[in-house]
């Protein structure tokens, strides 16, 4: 059987958190700050506000003096993220308005983000028809990797230390791409790599 190379460490410069100011968010947050930690890199956390207006008449856009919802995010998330959980860690709040995934594609490429780290709800059946997945829409878009963190993820009030990474795999390209990741996690904190494959049931009874 063909081997593959063994890839590379990775290596991380500005790391992108998103917040809604939701509890989920906020439970992604030492996830991001632990990795930075590790890697000496730059914070970046991100609120979107919509564009559309939240009045039925047409207006023009608020000037930012004035824009009540704009200076309560910006209040927002200044406090967001606890002043003892980036006391090493160089950060950045970063407010802008628009669609999502178009503000948060313009920021990933002007800071040339590493790694993207979003908080889920984890939304299911019809709920997710109705409102969609923002985080699923954007890691099939994103030009960098992202780490979800989905809604039943233990929350750490310390600094996140993978002792412990599964690896599903398929064999495939993409696949490959992520292993680097996993075995980064695994080798820099002394930790476990186990390797997932799973295979069809066959029905051998119609063989």
């Amino acid at each position: 059987m063909q081997t593959l190379p063994v890839p590379a460490r990775i290596s991380l410069s500005n790391i992108l958190i998103t917040t809604d100011f939701s509890d989920v968010s906020k439970a992604a947050l030492p996830y991001a700050t632990s990795l930075a930690r590790q890697h000496h890199a730059r914070v970046f956390l991100v609120h979107v506000l919509p564009s559309e207006p939240y009045l039925a008449m047409p207006m023009e856009p608020a000037p930012l003096q004035t824009d009540v919802l704009w200076n309560t995010a910006r209040r927002d998330l200044a406090e967001f993220m606890p002043a003892d959980m980036v006391t090493d860690v160089a950060h950045e709040e970063i407010l802008g308005r628009g669609e999502i995934w178009m503000t948060l594609s313009g920021i990933i490429l002007k800071q040339a983000v590493d790694l993207l780290v979003i908080g889920t709800h984890g939304r299911r059946g019809i709920r997710k028809v109705v409102m969609g997945s923002v985080a699923e829409n954007i890691y099939r878009q994103a030009s960098c990797p992202v780490l979800t963190i989905g809604p039943e993820a233990a929350v750490s009030k310390t600094r996140w230390q993978p002792k412990n990474v599964l690896f599903p795999t398929d064999f495939s390209e993409t696949s490959v791409h992520a292993l680097r990741y996993a075995l980064s996690f695994a080798e820099e904190n002394e930790g476990t790599l186990t390797l997932l494959h799973m295979i069809p049931l066959t029905p051998w009874q119609y063989q």
